[in-house]
């Protein structure tokens, strides 16, 4: 199973550019895992989702310009993403 958690466009951290998305497996993972663990028989981990972010950014301030009611709400976060930091555990491959 797959979860969007909430925005694949939506930086989840400060600083960094991409989405993420919650893996329910019962198989280990396969690519890049930034933090998972391993309950009972199913392997739960938080993928990052890469984009284009320079287009990303291009194409939000063509349909919501600055100042526009968006804009306040969400330009910041994408920029920057939100004021806290990753913590990246060693166990990710679980």
């Amino acid at each position: 199973m797959v979860a969007d958690n909430g925005a694949a466009g939506m930086p989840n951290f400060s600083n960094e550019h991409y989405g993420l998305l919650t893996r329910i497996s019962t198989r280990p993972a396969t690519g890049e895992v930034l933090y998972g663990e391993l309950q009972h028989d199913a392997r739960i981990h938080a993928l990052p989702i890469h984009y284009d972010h320079p287009a990303w950014v291009a194409g939000f301030l063509a349909n919501w310009p600055a100042e526009s009611d968006a804009w306040l709400s969400y330009f910041q976060r994408i920029k920057h993403g939100p004021a806290y930091q990753i913590e990246v555990t060693a166990n990710t491959k679980a």
